[in-house]
């Protein structure tokens, strides 16, 4: 058996999870369950890892789909296909997620130790954490989020996520082109900041 916490983006720009219990145990997210929520909402997964709050049990994040009849429409927070187009379908990168909260040593390397678990590794400072990706940079993005989010609770600590860069092969843009990227990056994604 083995217990899969879903985690999505709601309408609201909320993290959600809810909980399944398989009877197997899923080894990538083409084993995990879709997902019918009631209000016409369907949830699926597109990123299995380690759950780091809950030893032995899994993460999955989720894409949010709006059921209507026989239509089924991703919903409007979604930003993965522009942030997939303004990178040009280069996943193999470094992204630097910058916040706004000046964290403790001890919660910035706690959320180290968390991300690690869930088999996504970050560089941490007080003030922002850098990782690579080869892939599934939309929901590693999303899934550090939430983990610092967490932690963050836990910790009766506020975090803002705000400067969000991404580094093309370890170069960074070419800020002296006619369009500031990062910026351009920034704006695009201003709606996945919780």
């Amino acid at each position: 058996m083995s217990i899969v916490t879903y985690l999505w983006i709601n309408e609201h720009d909320h993290f959600e999870t809810k909980v399944y219990e398989y009877t197997f145990i899923p080894i990538n997210e083409n084993y995990v369950y879709k997902w019918e929520l009631p209000n016409n909402r369907l949830l699926v997964p597109t990123y299995l890892c380690n759950n780091p709050f809950n030893h032995g049990q899994l993460l999955v994040f989720c894409d949010l789909y709006h059921t209507e009849n026989d239509t089924i429409t991703l919903d409007s927070n979604n930003l993965k296909q522009a942030l997939l187009r303004f990178i040009n379908y280069d996943e193999n990168c470094e992204v630097v997620q910058g916040h706004d909260s000046n964290l403790e040593e001890s919660i910035y390397q706690e959320h180290t130790r968390l991300c690690n678990i869930a088999n996504l590794e970050i560089i941490a400072c007080e003030d922002s954490y850098r990782f690579n990706t080869l892939n599934k940079m939309y929901e590693k993005i999303w899934i550090s989020r939430y983990i610092l989010y967490t932690l963050c609770s836990i910790h009766s600590v506020f975090v803002n996520f705000t400067d969000l860069t991404y580094i093309h092969k370890g170069t960074p843009i070419d800020m002296g082109s006619s369009m500031n990227h990062e910026k351009t990056l920034d704006n695009m994604l201003n709606d996945m900041c919780i």
